[in-house]
């Protein structure tokens, strides 16, 4: 039996104001607190532009990368790239690397800084073992300041009517 399958798909799009937008937002952060958030100024007319490509390179292998560059600023504000295998529902593995222009803000760093960017590769997978026995675990690590952002590993069993489920992981302080 043939089974069709999607082979490659990819999207692009972005937003044109016709008018400038008014958006109050009253600050609740205390002042010493330092974020950085990609906004738009509220006379811009373009909203960046964001494209996403999946491409199966076998039946169970798939790469598939987003990206969202302004052309205002000509500089790209995220991205990501990624490898995912999937045996079927019960059985999947990711690999992935983001990247997010001011996404992890040092406190006294100037707010255009790169050293507010955040680079971060991860890795996560679901593996079952037995029909009612699944191993599963995430892990992403922060490049740009070098320390594991999260990680967790565990057990589920499950059966027709309830689930246990056990996690552990590293303790950051």
């Amino acid at each position: 039996v043939y089974k069709r399958q999607e082979k490659i798909r990819a999207s692009i799009g972005e937003i044109f104001y016709f008018k400038d937008r008014q958006v109050n937002i009253k600050p609740t952060l205390e002042p010493d607190i330092v974020t950085r958030v990609i906004t738009l100024p509220d006379d811009t007319q373009m909203s960046p532009i964001v494209g996403e490509i999946n491409y199966h390179l076998l039946p169970n292998l798939k790469v598939y990368s987003l990206a969202a560059w302004d052309p205002n600023t000509n500089i790209t504000n995220n991205a990501t790239v990624a490898v995912q295998y999937k045996r079927d529902s019960h059985h999947l593995i990711n690999f992935g690397v983001n990247y997010i222009r001011g996404g992890d803000p040092e406190k006294y760093a100037d707010p255009l800084s790169s050293r507010n960017d955040l680079y971060q590769p991860d890795a996560s997978f679901v593996w079952s073992i037995n029909k009612r026995i699944t191993s599963f675990g995430y892990w992403n690590y922060n490049v740009s300041h070098g320390y594991t952002q999260r990680a967790f590993t565990g057990l589920q069993y499950d059966s027709c009517c309830w689930a246990f489920r056990i996690t552990g992981g590293p303790v950051s302080y």
